[in-house]
């Protein structure tokens, strides 16, 4: 069973701390435990609790009249409104829910009522983007476990596979290659780019996650590229970037390298043959020209 903090509740519910107080003291709903230190102590039950409360609120149904319910009734009314939200970020809370519970089938109904009405690549941006940022901040301050983490990422990165096998190969044009370096296993941000890329008539090659040094060469030695796409995300890589780059230029005499990620902007070296890519308009610009 997982314990929460009462600043726990708000990252993971998008409720603020205040508003939750303002619920339990003023309408006597999610009363929590309390610390020997008398601060508030949340559980698995609280919280979802407090999930199926602000989705039927934001749904427009008043706290007045949700802190009226049994819990038998809000869980049904919630069941019976769940999928179909218009507020992403009801979405975005269900989708936790899910992933709390290792719900395969609850997480799909999700996705199958958004995805029509904003289409894939929306439902990534500001659906799936945002929720991961969430799960991430959890995740590193030990809010919710590394498996829950990992359901909502593979359900996630189905879904991408999914829509990068429905589109055809492109066969001309200039050549990426699309990799991690080593140590970087975070390969969900590399498939949507690589998606985008396809969409948008780019031709790429694949070589995914926990790239050496020694695959690209192998690759080059074979066959031809003009870009190499490296997408950076986690902050252990700064303190090789210099040394990494350095050898990446020897090695690659003659492509550009594009780079992009949350990392990107914080990179101090430089090189005419480089290219930063530091925000998410940068990358979309880059794929859409």
């Amino acid at each position: 069973m997982n314990q929460f903090t009462i600043s726990d509740i708000e990252t993971l519910s998008g409720i603020k701390a205040q508003t939750l107080r303002v619920w339990e003291q003023r309408y006597g709903i999610l009363i929590p435990k309390r610390k020997k230190s008398k601060h508030r102590i949340y559980d698995n039950e609280d919280l979802k609790e407090v999930l199926s409360i602000a989705h039927l609120n934001r749904a427009g149904i008043k706290i007045s009249k949700i802190a009226s319910m049994t819990p038998e009734e809000r869980n049904l009314l919630t069941s019976s409104n769940n999928f179909g939200s218009s507020d992403l970020k009801t979405d975005i809370q269900l989708f936790i829910d899910a992933g709390l519970n290792l719900d395969e089938i609850k997480f799909q109904k999700i996705y199958d009522s958004i995805l029509p009405k904003i289409g894939f690549e929306q439902v990534v941006m500001h659906v799936f983007y945002p929720l991961l940022q969430q799960i991430g901040k959890s995740w590193i301050g030990n809010q919710i476990k590394p498996a829950h983490e990992h359901f909502i990422c593979e359900q996630i990165t189905r879904k991408i596979d999914i829509e990068i096998q429905k589109l055809p190969l492109v066969k001309r044009g200039k050549i990426t290659l699309l990799l991690l370096p080593e140590g970087e296993f975070h390969r969900l941000p590399l498939l949507f780019i690589m998606y985008l890329m396809r969409k948008n008539g780019k031709r790429v090659v694949y070589l995914g996650a926990d790239t050496t040094m020694e695959i690209i060469q192998q690759y080059l030695a074979k066959r031809s590229a003009d870009y190499i796409h490296i997408h950076l995300i986690t902050d252990f890589f700064h303190y090789q970037a210099d040394k990494y780059f350095k050898k990446l230029i020897h090695i690659c005499k003659e492509q550009h390298i594009i780079v992009s990620g949350p990392i990107a902007a914080s990179l101090e070296f430089e090189h005419a043959r480089i290219t930063k890519l530091t925000s998410m308009q940068a990358l979309l610009n880059h794929i859409y020209a």
